[in-house]
């Protein structure tokens, strides 16, 4: 048989969460830090037509001479001044355009010039523009190039291999951090709901015994009513061990809903054949709840010797049938996880869901002593599927979830037990 393998529920490690936010609030500060980061200078000097400035500084070295002044809002031409820039000195500011006094007979309005500024020297050169600007702009160029200027958009700065890679990295380590943490949160989830599922089985078990007078639901026995998701009456004759199984006998007190004990990876295949094979729905959804009954000592089953004459004449009754019967509720297990390897649906796999658990001892040992992930039946067919637990309902009504090993106690499935590794003697009935 091939290997089986599951089909939901992995359970990866939870890791410490502890950082992960500090992490992403680094990797936006460096994410901003790359988009803002300043460009340097971008002095583009084009002769006789374009210089581009651009970026937060520009350098100029000692003694350079710088050209500024401003655009008349509605001439054609402007005046322009020259001024030696020494260390630690700035342009000095534009002329003031407001003078009526011409030069040359050039016919340009000449600029005034402040005291404490040079003259503006002979034969400086003109800027002409084609357009009327409704602002005064101000601009600065290296007298070394041609004054004569038209500012275009500077190519922005791309980032570096290296930034590309430390993002990458930053990114990755986050993500390795979060998926397992996001896993973990969904695992949690399910096992909500599951224990959820747990606590309304447990409620239908105790209106099931109510409503017969205290006795317990049989883990397997034939001859009992069991009742479709319509209401109809299950028939003994071609469906006898759907039946005979609990979960349609339990049905109606879980207002028909059956698909509310079956795990979601058998769900959905168990609605696809409900539509087209009700009878063969009907045997696979009795035969995959997703908890398995302890009927071998609470309820009975017949197919570990309960409800038999001659095995209760050896052994005496060891499993209770009633309520009243029960000294230890509290710790008496009723339902729990449970798993097997479910060819009838498909190709050989593990499927979350089994109707009967097996307890650790019996007459003898029924568990090995070490679980097989790949074999359910090695512990009983219960399935500790919630990070390494399993979740257990008890007749008290209380839900829990416990590791393999510590359902390995016989007094958790066997109300006469007194001992961890108690097993059922001849003639020694509770």
């Amino acid at each position: 048989m091939r290997n089986p393998q599951r089909i939901e529920h992995a359970d990866p490690a939870a890791p410490s969460r502890l950082g992960a936010i500090e992490v992403f609030a680094c990797v936006i500060l460096l994410w901003f830090a790359l988009w803002s980061a300043p460009s340097g200078s971008a002095w583009e000097h084009v002769d006789g037509d374009i210089c581009v400035i651009h970026g937060a500084k520009s350098r100029r070295r000692r003694s350079s001479p710088v050209v500024s002044g401003r655009l008349r809002p509605s001439g054609e031409r402007i005046e322009v001044a020259e001024r030696t820039i020494g260390p630690g000195t700035t342009p000095f500011p534009a002329p003031d355009l407001d003078s009526n006094r011409t030069h040359g007979g050039s016919g340009c309005e000449d600029a005034r010039v402040p005291p404490n500024r040079l003259p503006r020297p002979r034969g400086a050169p003109t800027i002409r523009t084609s357009r009327d600007f409704s602002q005064m702009l101000p601009f600065a160029t290296d007298a070394r190039s041609h004054p004569r200027v038209r500012s275009t958009p500077a190519p922005r700065r791309g980032f570096t291999l290296v930034e590309v890679l430390v993002v990458v990295a930053v990114v990755a380590v986050l993500l390795a951090i979060l998926i397992p943490a996001a896993s973990s949160v969904r695992t949690t989830a399910r096992e909500s709901v599951e224990r959820s599922a747990a606590r309304s089985l447990l409620t239908a078990w105790n209106r099931y015994a109510f409503d017969h007078r205290g006795r317990l639901l049989p883990g397997y026995k034939s001859g009992l009513p069991a009742f479709d998701p319509s209401g109809r009456p299950i028939d003994g004759q071609s469906l006898g061990v759907a039946a005979a199984r609990y979960p349609w006998r339990i049905a109606p007190y879980l207002g028909g809903a059956v698909e509310n004990l079956t795990a979601p990876s058998v769900a959905g295949k168990l609605d696809g054949r409900r539509a087209s094979d009700d009878p063969e729905y009907l045997y696979l959804a009795s035969l995959h709840p997703r908890f398995g009954l302890n009927g071998t000592f609470v309820g009975g089953d017949e197919g570990t010797g309960g409800f038999n004459t001659g095995f209760e004449a050896a052994f005496g009754r060891f499993y209770r049938t009633s309520l009243g019967e029960i000294r230890r509720p509290e710790s008496l297990m009723v339902f729990t996880s449970a798993a097997s390897i479910g060819g009838s649906l498909g190709a050989p796999e593990i499927v979350d869901g089994y109707f009967r658990v097996k307890a650790p001892r019996f007459t003898s040992p029924q568990w090995d002593e070490a679980s097989d992930p790949e074999d359910p039946a090695s512990v009983g067919h219960v399935d500790p599927r919630w990070s390494g637990r399993a979740v257990i309902g008890f007749v008290s009504g209380e839900v829990d979830a416990r590791p393999v090993e510590g359902l390995r106690d016989m007094r958790l499935w066997a109300d006469q037990a007194d001992a961890f590794d108690w097993t059922l003697a001849s003639h020694g009935g509770g």
